[in-house]
């Protein structure tokens, strides 16, 4: 009875361990670009992989929410650095956002830095869970 359960722990464990492991490389946290330590990370499953600046703490009660932009299929799989939006930036995304985000709250723009040239990205909104 003994073995049977260290054995029912092990594969317990090992299948957790598995579990996380997989998440963490799915999530591609393994190629994340050093950042500052007022910033947190947001890797969505659309492809938008977000480090959001300068905006504080990650709030829990907030769910997060990525849009993407239309960029070439190389650029789509780089960490992107998101800062709180300019009125310009916020007006712009808005026209041209989905109508299902019309009452999101637009946390950060995000910008691809490419040989000193800013490419927008995506935006990253949050709604109350």
């Amino acid at each position: 009875m003994l073995k049977w359960i260290t054995r029912l722990l092990l594969v317990s464990v090992l299948g957790f361990g598995g579990y996380v492991a997989y998440d963490f490389y799915k999530a591609d946290f393994h190629n994340m670009p050093a950042h500052p330590e007022n910033s947190f990370a947001l890797p969505f499953t659309i492809g938008l992989k977000a480090i959001v600046i300068d905006q504080g703490p990650r709030d829990r009660n907030r769910r997060y929410i990525g849009a993407t932009f239309k960029v070439p299929s190389w650029m789509e799989d780089t960490w992107s650095f998101c800062y709180a939006p300019t009125e310009e930036e916020e007006q712009a995304v808005r026209s041209s956002e989905d109508q299902d985000l019309n009452h999101a709250r637009l946390v950060a723009f995000c910008t691809v830095d490419i040989d000193g040239k800013k490419i927008p990205r995506g935006a990253v909104y949050s709604v109350p869970k």
